[in-house]
């Protein structure tokens, strides 16, 4: 009937026999272990009443005892546990974990590692870790449990047992510049400068007195004259070389026309040197001015820069000689041109001479030295100062003095005469003739008793011309005329008569002058 506690028989219709057999109590521990380890014993553990039970738990290698639990009641990471007295069944598990190390990854500055920080690791695996370095840096090392493995990009941990420790470790790239300076000068800083990546380095050029930076080569490239040069962001490895020139100025010389300048054009000069021009004018010209720099400093024959130290500029200016030719004329012409004449040398002047009217040259005289009666006279090729000086003369014309009969011209024929001379000519009639005219070069001039030449121009010829004469007398006795008053009244003549008068004044002519007494007038008129 098994294990029972009671039992009845029910509708009891024969005999019937029951026995009892008793046993002590026994109890059921389930043992069981998780994967990765075992429990021992384990299985159904059957343990009588009372009685203790040990358990053993171990863990499998690379495990390690997680939990026990007791009646699902966690006794902790125990490796053993007794049931005391037991009285009831009960149960028992454990449970195992693998072991887990930890691997400290840790990058220095400018880099990192990956994966970085406490990494767990499962007993037994392996873990690799990636090193990278920042831009412009490197892997200067690598540490693994304070090691060295060397500058590695990459770490595998194989096969992992017990905690450890990698460190990377970077440094930044640096590069050379090469800096040089040729003779004369230096750059700053010079020799093999370490530079870092990306960093900025500037250089400095000095030139010793008297010169100038004349290139700067980086990598071997031209950079031109600079006072410095800084190398941007390095990244590479660079070189610098500074070259150096004496300092050159130029002098530039002109020369004007008609002269020379030697050396000329634009000459080269070092600094702090010295430079001489000298300075010829050609033939027939001087040197007029000498600027320098736009300044004169006056005709000099050569010239000298001293010490250098700028640019600069020379020019010279000729003139040509010239001569003064004093011209004059004496009285009565001129000379054309006339005073104090500039002429240049070399070339030629000519002056004309012209006399006033009735005069003529008399003489030339060209540096004192009489050339003869000319019209002109020219200084060919002048190369001196000169004189010139012309003197005139009046022109001796004749006169021709004549009269008809009755009468004389004094003098009488040719006779020479200047405008400077005074000749008067005298017409004297006969008794009994009167002068009728006198012709002047042809033309009449009246019955004039004289005639004098004063500044003649020319030849005269003077004509005396007489008639024969009648006078007729006239008396008119005022003395019946009651209203004539002789102190205040004139009594004149008139009619056809005085046609044949001699020529005068009709006024003359026809005017009566009291006789012998105041009123008797008369007048005696000359008829021809």
């Amino acid at each position: 009937m098994g294990s029972l506690t009671h039992f009845t028989f029910e509708n009891v219709t024969s005999d019937q026999r029951i026995t009892a057999v008793f046993g002590i109590l026994t109890y059921r521990i389930e043992a069981s272990a998780g994967q990765n380890g075992s429990i021992s014993p384990s299985g159904n553990i059957t343990v009588e009443h009372g009685k203790d039970q040990a358990f053993s738990i171990v863990a499998d290698t690379g495990y390690y005892i997680e939990d026990v639990l007791v009646n699902e009641t966690s006794m902790g990471p125990i490796s053993n546990y007794t049931f005391k007295n037991v009285t009831t069944d009960h149960t028992i598990t454990s449970v195992f974990a693998i072991l887990t190390y930890s691997i400290e990854a840790s990058a220095g500055e400018n880099g990192s590692i990956d994966p970085a920080g406490s990494i767990p690791v499962n007993y037994g695996g392996s873990q690799t870790f990636a090193i990278t370095p920042y831009p412009g840096h490197y892997i200067k090392d690598v540490l693994v449990n304070g090691f060295s493995v060397g500058a590695v990009t990459s770490y595998t941990f194989p096969e992992v047992t017990s905690d450890q420790r990698i460190e990377a470790v970077f440094d930044i790239y640096t590069y050379t510049i090469e800096a040089s300076a040729g003779a004369n000068g230096s750059i700053d800083p010079s020799g093999s400068i370490t530079v870092e990546y990306g960093a900025d380095q500037a250089f400095s050029f000095s030139p010793d007195p008297g010169y100038f930076v004349k290139d700067v080569l980086v990598n071997g490239i031209s950079m031109g004259s600079l006072s410095n040069y800084t190398f941007d962001h390095v990244t590479s490895d660079q070189s610098i070389t500074v070259f150096f020139e004496m300092i050159t100025h130029t002098i530039e010389a002109f020369a004007g026309d008609h002269g020379t300048i030697d050396p000329s054009g634009s000459i080269t000069v070092e600094h702090g040197a010295s430079q001489s021009f000298t300075i010829i004018p050609d033939p027939g010209y001087f040197v007029g001015d000498v600027l320098v720099n736009g300044l004169s400093v006056g005709p000099l024959s050569d010239y000298t820069f001293e010490n250098v130290t700028a640019d600069q500029t020379i020019s010279v200016v000729f003139e040509i000689f010239t001569y003064t030719i004093e011209a004059s004329a004496g009285n009565h012409g001129s000379i054309e041109p006339s005073g104090s004449i500039t002429v240049e040398h070399g070339t030629s002047q000519t002056f004309v001479f012209e006399a006033d009217p009735a005069y003529q040259i008399a003489e030339v005289m060209a540096d004192n030295e009489n050339v003869g009666v000319l019209s002109s006279y020219t200084f060919s090729d002048i190369a001196s100062d000169h004189t010139i000086s012309v003197g005139f003369e009046p022109i001796v014309f004749t006169v021709i003095s004549m009269s008809g009969p009755g009468g004389q011209i004094i003098p009488e024929g040719e006779t020479p005469l200047t405008v400077e001379e005074e000749l008067t000519i005298e017409i004297v009639p006969d008794d009994g003739f009167i002068i009728s005219g006198v012709l002047l070069n042809g033309k009449d001039i009246g019955p004039v008793p004289a005639y004098t030449f004063q500044g003649v121009d020319d030849n005269q010829t003077i004509k005396a011309e007489f008639e024969e004469i009648f006078s007729v007398t006239f008396q008119v006795d005022m003395q019946f005329a009651e209203a004539y008053d002789p102190e205040s009244d004139e009594v004149f003549l008139s009619g056809s008569m005085f046609e044949w008068a001699r020529a005068g004044s009709l006024r003359e002519s026809q005017l009566l002058v009291p006789s012998k007494s105041p009123r008797i007038m008369t007048n005696t008129i000359e008829l021809t």
